[in-house]
Protein backbone atom coordinates (compact mmCIF):
# COMPACT_ATOMS: atom_id res chain seq x y z
CA UNK A 1 0.00 0.00 0.00
CA UNK A 2 1.60 3.25 -0.35
CA UNK A 3 1.51 6.63 1.40
CA UNK A 4 -1.15 8.37 1.50
CA UNK A 5 -3.07 5.99 0.03
CA UNK A 6 -6.78 5.02 2.10
CA UNK A 7 -6.72 2.69 4.17
CA UNK A 8 -10.57 0.37 3.34
CA UNK A 9 -11.62 -0.03 6.95
CA UNK A 10 -10.50 4.20 7.00
CA UNK A 11 -12.43 4.91 3.91
CA UNK A 12 -15.67 2.78 5.08
CA UNK A 13 -16.19 4.80 8.33
CA UNK A 14 -16.00 8.06 6.23
CA UNK A 15 -12.11 8.83 7.36
CA UNK A 16 -9.80 10.25 4.37
CA UNK A 17 -6.26 8.64 5.02
CA UNK A 18 -3.29 11.47 4.89
CA UNK A 19 0.83 10.18 5.19
CA UNK A 20 2.04 8.77 7.78
CA UNK A 21 -0.74 7.47 9.50
CA UNK A 22 -2.78 10.16 9.76
CA UNK A 23 -6.64 10.27 9.41
CA UNK A 24 -8.86 13.04 8.61
CA UNK A 25 -12.87 12.64 8.95
CA UNK A 26 -13.92 13.09 5.82
CA UNK A 27 -17.92 13.59 4.30
CA UNK A 28 -19.06 10.50 2.61
CA UNK A 29 -18.51 11.82 -0.92
CA UNK A 30 -14.72 12.63 -0.34
CA UNK A 31 -14.34 9.25 1.45
CA UNK A 32 -15.56 7.56 -1.53
CA UNK A 33 -13.61 9.80 -4.08
CA UNK A 34 -10.40 8.80 -1.87
CA UNK A 35 -11.19 5.29 -2.00
CA UNK A 36 -11.49 5.29 -5.52
CA UNK A 37 -8.16 7.30 -5.96
CA UNK A 38 -9.30 10.07 -7.48
CA UNK A 39 -8.56 13.41 -5.87
CA UNK A 40 -10.70 15.28 -3.64
CA UNK A 41 -13.03 17.93 -5.22
CA UNK A 42 -14.41 21.10 -3.66
CA UNK A 43 -17.94 21.49 -3.57
CA UNK A 44 -19.05 23.64 -6.55
CA UNK A 45 -19.34 27.10 -4.90
CA UNK A 46 -22.48 28.71 -5.47
CA UNK A 47 -23.36 31.28 -8.05
CA UNK A 48 -21.61 34.79 -6.54
CA UNK A 49 -23.47 37.35 -6.49
CA UNK A 50 -22.13 40.71 -8.42
CA UNK A 51 -19.25 42.55 -7.39
CA UNK A 52 -19.96 44.83 -4.59
CA UNK A 53 -23.77 43.80 -3.91
CA UNK A 54 -25.00 41.18 -0.88
CA UNK A 55 -27.54 39.03 -0.44
CA UNK A 56 -30.64 40.71 1.03
CA UNK A 57 -33.64 38.82 2.43
CA UNK A 58 -37.06 39.82 1.26
CA UNK A 59 -39.35 42.15 3.97
CA UNK A 60 -40.27 40.02 6.57
CA UNK A 61 -37.76 37.41 5.93
CA UNK A 62 -34.89 36.20 8.16
CA UNK A 63 -31.83 35.79 6.05
CA UNK A 64 -30.33 32.22 4.78
CA UNK A 65 -28.05 31.13 7.72
CA UNK A 66 -24.22 31.95 6.54
CA UNK A 67 -25.57 34.52 3.64
CA UNK A 68 -23.82 37.71 4.24
CA UNK A 69 -25.96 40.24 4.72
CA UNK A 70 -25.88 44.18 5.08
CA UNK A 71 -26.65 45.68 8.33
CA UNK A 72 -29.91 46.40 9.22
CA UNK A 73 -30.22 48.66 11.87
CA UNK A 74 -34.45 48.62 11.61
CA UNK A 75 -34.58 44.92 11.44
CA UNK A 76 -31.78 44.12 13.59
CA UNK A 77 -34.23 46.35 16.38
CA UNK A 78 -37.27 44.61 15.60
CA UNK A 79 -35.65 41.55 16.47
CA UNK A 80 -33.70 42.04 19.55
CA UNK A 81 -37.11 43.38 20.67
CA UNK A 82 -39.01 40.48 20.05
CA UNK A 83 -36.45 39.02 21.49
CA UNK A 84 -36.79 40.52 24.80
CA UNK A 85 -39.77 40.20 25.28
CA UNK A 86 -39.95 36.25 24.58
CA UNK A 87 -37.11 35.71 27.08
CA UNK A 88 -38.86 37.83 29.53
CA UNK A 89 -41.89 35.64 29.02
CA UNK A 90 -39.69 32.54 29.39
CA UNK A 91 -38.12 33.48 32.58
CA UNK A 92 -41.34 34.38 33.98
CA UNK A 93 -42.72 30.77 33.00
CA UNK A 94 -39.15 29.55 34.41
CA UNK A 95 -39.31 30.80 37.48
CA UNK A 96 -43.35 29.59 37.69
CA UNK A 97 -42.17 26.13 37.48
CA UNK A 98 -42.45 23.72 40.87
CA UNK A 99 -39.04 22.69 42.49
CA UNK A 100 -38.25 19.55 41.05
CA UNK A 101 -37.55 16.20 43.88
CA UNK A 102 -34.14 14.97 42.52
CA UNK A 103 -31.17 16.47 43.73
CA UNK A 104 -29.70 16.96 40.27
CA UNK A 105 -32.77 18.15 38.59
CA UNK A 106 -33.52 20.76 40.82
CA UNK A 107 -29.73 21.90 40.39
CA UNK A 108 -30.50 22.33 37.05
CA UNK A 109 -33.43 24.34 37.30
CA UNK A 110 -31.89 26.40 39.49
CA UNK A 111 -29.01 26.85 36.66
CA UNK A 112 -31.46 27.27 34.01
CA UNK A 113 -33.56 30.00 36.26
CA UNK A 114 -30.00 31.95 36.52
CA UNK A 115 -28.99 32.19 32.98
CA UNK A 116 -32.73 32.59 32.12
CA UNK A 117 -32.49 35.86 34.49
CA UNK A 118 -29.18 37.11 32.86
CA UNK A 119 -30.39 36.47 29.34
CA UNK A 120 -33.63 38.41 29.94
CA UNK A 121 -30.64 41.12 30.96
CA UNK A 122 -28.56 40.57 28.15
CA UNK A 123 -31.52 40.93 26.13
CA UNK A 124 -33.44 43.58 27.38
CA UNK A 125 -29.81 45.81 27.37
CA UNK A 126 -29.39 44.70 23.39
CA UNK A 127 -32.74 46.25 22.29
CA UNK A 128 -32.16 49.67 24.37
CA UNK A 129 -29.09 50.03 22.78
CA UNK A 130 -30.26 49.42 19.29
CA UNK A 131 -33.13 51.07 19.95
CA UNK A 132 -30.83 53.88 20.98
CA UNK A 133 -28.99 53.72 17.32
CA UNK A 134 -25.88 51.62 19.05
CA UNK A 135 -24.48 49.52 15.34
CA UNK A 136 -22.87 45.84 15.36
CA UNK A 137 -19.87 47.11 16.50
CA UNK A 138 -21.08 48.76 19.79
CA UNK A 139 -23.87 45.50 20.37
CA UNK A 140 -21.80 42.70 19.13
CA UNK A 141 -20.26 41.93 22.66
CA UNK A 142 -23.74 41.43 23.75
CA UNK A 143 -25.22 39.51 20.98
CA UNK A 144 -22.73 37.10 21.85
CA UNK A 145 -22.86 37.04 25.59
CA UNK A 146 -26.43 36.16 24.92
CA UNK A 147 -25.29 33.52 22.36
CA UNK A 148 -23.23 32.02 25.14
CA UNK A 149 -25.74 32.16 27.65
CA UNK A 150 -28.64 30.56 25.08
CA UNK A 151 -26.21 27.79 24.74
CA UNK A 152 -25.83 27.30 28.61
CA UNK A 153 -29.91 27.37 29.00
CA UNK A 154 -30.39 24.88 26.40
CA UNK A 155 -28.09 22.24 28.19
CA UNK A 156 -29.71 22.93 31.70
CA UNK A 157 -33.23 22.94 30.62
CA UNK A 158 -31.91 19.21 28.59
CA UNK A 159 -31.19 18.48 32.14
CA UNK A 160 -34.33 19.12 33.90
CA UNK A 161 -37.68 17.97 33.10
CA UNK A 162 -39.53 20.91 31.95
CA UNK A 163 -42.83 20.93 30.30
CA UNK A 164 -43.63 20.98 26.48
CA UNK A 165 -44.95 24.43 26.21
CA UNK A 166 -41.77 25.73 28.25
CA UNK A 167 -39.50 23.78 25.67
CA UNK A 168 -41.41 25.58 22.70
CA UNK A 169 -41.22 28.91 24.53
CA UNK A 170 -37.60 28.58 24.40
CA UNK A 171 -37.09 26.85 21.35
CA UNK A 172 -38.87 29.80 20.02
CA UNK A 173 -37.07 32.42 21.82
CA UNK A 174 -33.68 30.17 20.02
CA UNK A 175 -35.17 31.07 16.70
CA UNK A 176 -35.61 34.84 16.81
CA UNK A 177 -31.70 34.77 18.63
CA UNK A 178 -30.83 32.84 14.81
CA UNK A 179 -32.60 35.46 12.74
CA UNK A 180 -30.20 37.93 14.35
CA UNK A 181 -27.26 35.90 13.47
CA UNK A 182 -26.58 36.70 9.64
CA UNK A 183 -26.54 40.10 10.38
CA UNK A 184 -23.69 39.87 13.26
CA UNK A 185 -21.90 36.98 11.76
CA UNK A 186 -22.08 38.46 8.10
CA UNK A 187 -20.11 40.93 5.96
CA UNK A 188 -18.88 43.94 7.70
Amino acid sequence: MKIGAPRPLAAALGFATLGLGLSLLATRPLAARAAEGAPAKPAAAPAAQPAGEEAQPDEGEAPKQGTPVRWDQKRVTEYAVELAEAVKALAEEVRKQPIQTPYAKRLAQRDLAEDMRLIENSTVYLAEKLKGGAGRDETEATFRRTELLRRNAAEHARRSDLPDNLMKALVHAGEIHNRMKPYYYGKR
